[in-house]
């Protein structure tokens, strides 16, 4: 006699029962069910910043406002890529501040010169 998982419900046969098909794709549309109702909570943002004249060794930090944030929803993740600019400047986030939909990032010039750096910055909501 088959069990069932205790959050989707979803039908775990025993060895010694024949394969299902059926049983199969009842299971696939349960995950893809669970899958989209939690994809039609989330929400993201993706933007581009520009340090100006990033100092050679200097890790400019400076808090970056996340335009038009959703309402009703928290920030929850941020990711940062460097999209333009000199090549292999680190660039991550510091910190996060989901009430004020804020984030600090963090780019720290390894080279010679000062340099402008885009950064591509991911903002995830739900």
């Amino acid at each position: 006699m088959a069990s069932y998982t205790s959050f989707l419900n979803l039908e775990k046969p025993t060895t010694s029962e024949r394969l299902d098909v059926l049983k199969i794709n009842s299971n696939w549309d349960k995950i893809d069910a669970g899958v989209s109702a939690l994809n039609s909570q989330l929400e993201t943002i993706n933007f581009q910043y520009t340090f100006t004249d990033v100092s050679a060794g200097a890790g400019a930090i400076q808090t970056v406002s996340i335009p038009n944030p959703p309402s009703g929803k928290t920030l929850q993740l941020c990711t940062v890529n460097q999209s333009s600019g000199l090549n292999l400047v680190p660039v991550w986030i510091s910190s996060i501040s989901r009430g004020t939909n804020t984030v600090n990032v963090q780019v720290y010039n390894a080279r010679t010169g000062a340099t402008d750096v885009t950064v591509e910055i991911f903002a995830l909501y739900w």
